[in-house]
């Protein structure tokens, strides 16, 4: 997926982190995240990000090695590669002794099954319920309120998928009154309708930093407000914003009124320096509120919301001036009525559907396309062996991303682990 010039610049990122960002991402993990709740990007702040985003890619590298020292020492991984890897297998014990919900009222494949693959890689245990809506006490009439009550007294966290706009809000109230005289139940949201997918937006933006880590490491550099936070004598006179690769263009294309991905992924992507096109039909256009928000977010930092964010039907252009391309399907089960073609009408319109051809006659050789999967009509398969295509190092993230929340949410020592001995 990566060049191995971004390749090399990103297996050293926590590296670059001086170590009083490192002691302050650490706090962050301990004071601000330790036993408690993720239910919208809104609560997290750029260093937080860079928290989350740095764990990712610590326990990335561990799990990579010892999956190579596996296959490279057959039957010997529970001593050698593992206690390698980090202080005597820590890293792959930081969820033992603790239970993950996860607790699902719409169908799922990635988000529910990378969830429960990073709790069994940290050894932890799952109790999976995939099928809320037909195969639980929801089918005889009980509240959201009174199931997350329950899930909470048999897990440490849940992690929680609804169709409602909203519904996070009210599994939040209803842990409130819970666990008496016990740690608290933390709360990851899966999505909720149409609303938000935080963690999605972080794997989202893991991937784009593994993309363009040239752009990220100015922003690192902001985020710091000070170029002591990166340590590259390479670049020591060279100010990283002012190289081409420093700078990112994302053009989110489809179904971005009813695609939480897009909504969770604009307002995080907006806390950053970066331009953002949101291309679709009148009809699936970003939401007002959403992009109001993004606006805002950007105004924030002293940049212009309106020219940071732009709203256009032109997917030749976005094609030709994006570094990254995010692809959405329609979400026909957001619709009040089903879709059915007409009068020749298709559903992407063809105008909007990606294909081999369209890259060849448009795209720059560096432009990548993410998609949040399941994908449908909208980028068609001979897109896969292209050097553009990376929703599937997308998908594969998610584990990475969900390994990090898990254990920084359930796991105090996190971080200082992790962090405190990046080098």
């Amino acid at each position: 997926m990566e060049d191995s010039k971004d390749k090399a610049a990103f297996s050293t990122f926590c590296g670059q982190l001086s170590a009083a960002f490192r002691h302050d991402l650490i706090q962050r993990a301990e004071e601000k995240f330790f036993r408690s709740q993720l239910t919208s990007v809104s609560r997290l702040s750029p260093p937080d990000v860079v928290l989350f985003v740095a764990v990712a890619s610590q326990l990335r590298q561990l799990l990579l090695k010892s999956e190579r020292d596996a296959a490279a020492y057959p039957g010997t991984l529970s001593e050698t590669s593992i206690q390698n890897g980090c202080s005597e297998g820590a890293w792959c014990q930081l969820l033992q002794g603790k239970n993950i919900a996860t607790v699902f009222f719409e169908p799922s494949t990635r988000t529910r099954c990378s969830f429960e693959a990073a709790t069994l890689r940290l050894g932890g245990r799952v109790i999976s319920c995939g099928d809320m809506q037909t195969n639980s006490s929801t089918k005889k009439g009980e509240s959201l309120e009174d199931s997350i009550r329950m899930f909470a007294a048999y897990s440490d966290c849940i992690v929680l998928r609804h169709p409602e706009k909203g519904s996070m809000e009210r599994a939040t109230r209803a842990l409130k009154d819970v666990r008496v005289g016990r740690p608290p139940c933390c709360l990851l949201s899966a999505g909720d309708g149409a609303g938000e997918h935080p963690t999605q937006a972080l794997l989202d933006l893991l991937t784009v930093v593994q993309l363009r880590p040239r752009w990220w490491e100015a922003q690192l550099k902001k985020i710091e407000g000070d170029s002591s936070c990166i340590r590259d004598p390479n670049e020591k006179n060279n100010l990283v914003e002012h190289q081409p690769e420093a700078t990112l263009r994302v053009a989110f294309v489809g179904d971005l009124k009813n695609g939480r991905t897009v909504h969770s992924l604009a307002l995080l992507l907006s806390r950053f320096d970066c331009h953002l096109t949101a291309v679709s039909t009148e009809a699936s256009a970003l939401p007002a509120s959403v992009a109001e928000r993004v606006r805002e977010n950007f105004k924030a930092q002293g940049l212009s919301g309106e020219e940071r964010l732009i709203c256009s039907s032109d997917f030749p252009e976005a094609i030709r001036t994006s570094d990254v391309l995010y692809m959405t399907r329609l979400q026909s089960e957001r619709l009040d009525h089903p879709v059915v073609p007409t009068s020749g009408q298709q559903f992407p319109p063809s105008d909007y559907q990606l294909t081999r051809g369209l890259l060849e006659k448009h795209a720059r050789p560096h432009l990548k396309v993410m998609h949040p999967l399941p994908r449908r009509e909208e980028i068609a398969v001979d897109v896969d062996d292209t050097n553009h295509c990376a929703y599937f190092t997308q998908a594969e993230n998610g584990l990475y991303m969900r390994m990090a929340l898990l254990s920084v949410f359930l796991n105090r020592g996190t971080a200082r682990m992790l962090l405190g001995q990046a080098s």
